[in-house]
């Protein structure tokens, strides 16, 4: 029987890894569930979230977009994991910088359609951001709206009504309409969605915008994992107008949580965080491991995690603002415990 597929699409900061977390909660105790999670940079941020969840298989493809440069490497893993683990759901998150429909495009390929039965593709789109010109004119914001069967407004519970009201004139505008619209508080998703089929298919062939379209990966490419460390190690990755810089830190270092929080708090606020759009980071403070969620605007959120591996975090900024990722490093060096 073909394993119903799931993708959880939106843009960077939009809430997919928060709202996958809370979809894990209505796994029932009987079922095997695996989760494909791409991140644009080379770190790993929500690799480590999932795989700190208890009978989830996780698959993780970092360092470019499923669409395109992490074709290639989601075609070799996704049949192993179908062959060894068995899962009876799979929840994809692709990287909130690339474009579905050429992942869709290799979900639904002769040699994957038997197998997977690709549900109704949920976008997660944050209010907030729609009053945002240059995001409604972005093409991938439009592409990743239009392709969804189940439009989602996150954050629900900070925006305002006027927002709300934005996003509701927006659901509304687009054509075919939706399967679903709704919102959602803490990324408490409708579990009810993931049994919609999806209207992928009815109207034709999709094409990936992207130059190459489902080309070979380049021969430095994504990874599936990361070795363990013993000293500070840093990552980049730079695609589609984008530069993530990401750090990985030995499981043994502790640092501070205040301090952390402060430096996810300001991002695009002042050096070095100037230009940066994203934040992400999982790591251990005296007492547990945290998870660090930033979005430049907002204020981070931080949530226990029960990873416990290396300590890491990541960020992304726009091509040509980038800003001096050497004082960032030393930023995030400076939070470490001084007891440690």
């Amino acid at each position: 029987m073909p394993i119903p597929v799931h993708l959880i699409t939106g843009l960077l900061g939009s809430g997919k890894t928060t709202a996958i977390l809370r979809l894990l909660d209505y796994r029932p105790a009987a079922e095997r569930w695996a989760i494909v999670v791409n991140d644009f940079g080379e770190v790993g941020i929500d690799g480590a979230v999932f795989g700190a969840v208890d009978g989830i298989s996780v698959r993780e493809i970092n360092g470019g977009c499923l669409c395109c440069v992490g074709a290639m490497a989601l075609r070799a893993s996704l049949p192993r994991l179908l062959r060894e683990q068995r899962p009876d759901r799979l929840l994809i998150e692709p990287s909130g910088l690339g474009h579905p429909a050429g992942l869709v495009d290799l979900l639904t390929a002769a040699n994957l359609a038997e197998h997977l039965d690709l549900r109704a593709i949920i976008n997660l789109l944050d209010p907030r951001r729609l009053a945002d010109a240059r995001l409604c004119a972005s093409e991938l914001f439009r592409a990743q709206a239009a392709l969804a069967d189940v439009l989602v407004a996150t954050h629900a519970d900070v925006a305002s009504a006027a927002d709300l009201e934005r996003f509701a004139a927006f659901a509304a505008s687009l054509y075919p309409p939706k399967a679903a619209i709704g919102r959602c508080v803490d990324g408490a998703l409708d579990p009810a969605w993931l049994e919609l089929p999806t209207a992928v298919g009815e109207g034709g062939p999709i094409i990936s915008p992207h130059a190459g379209g489902l080309a070979a990966a380049p021969a430095v490419g994504p990874r599936f994992a990361l070795p363990a460390i013993d000293a500070p190690q840093r990552l980049e990755h730079a695609s589609d107008g984008r530069h993530a810089c990401g750090w990985r830190f030995p499981a043994s270092w502790v640092f501070e949580a205040g301090a952390l929080k402060q430096l996810f708090d300001r991002l695009d606020c002042e050096p070095p965080l100037l230009g940066i759009e994203r934040g992400k980071g999982v790591l251990r403070v005296a007492w547990d491991r945290l998870l660090f969620n930033a979005v430049a605007g907002d204020a981070c959120r931080v949530q226990p995690l029960a990873w416990r591996r290396d300590s890491r975090a990541e960020f992304i900024a726009r091509e040509q603002a980038q800003p001096d990722w050497d004082a960032l490093g030393a930023a995030l060096l400076a939070c470490r415990s001084p007891a440690d």
